[in-house]
């Protein structure tokens, strides 16, 4: 998760750096607790699926349930390498009224 694609998707400044110092802490406590990829591996998913452009879920967190953990890999960055886009294909297809517009998810950061 960057900065820069919380300011592209309209969130505010502010609202972006808060979210990544979020990010970051989060990461770190994990590395330090030694459960690193499993935490790290969801803020991942969580991310993937807001930044995804076929708009975000009602419920990330729900929607993020649903995904094979064991199948998401992430880099030493925090990002997704591989199984995220076809668990999320198959997810937008069979269960698309867990997703909004992407017009929406525009507004929703505007609104902070």
């Amino acid at each position: 998760m960057t900065e820069e694609w919380l300011l592209e998707v309209g969130c505010t400044r502010k609202q972006a750096k808060a979210i990544q110092r979020m990010y970051e802490n989060s990461l770190e406590e994990s590395r330090r607790k030694g459960n690193e990829g499993d935490k790290g591996k969801k803020w991942a998913l969580k991310s993937a699926l807001l930044k995804s452009k076929g708009g975000r879920p009602y419920d990330v967190d729900l929607v993020a349930g649903l995904f094979d953990m064991d199948a998401i890999q992430i880099n030493e960055r925090g990002e997704i390498t591989e199984g995220f886009q076809e668990q999320e294909a198959f997810l937008r297809k069979d269960k698309g009224y867990l997703f909004e517009p992407m017009e929406d998810c525009r507004e929703w950061c505007k609104s902070g």
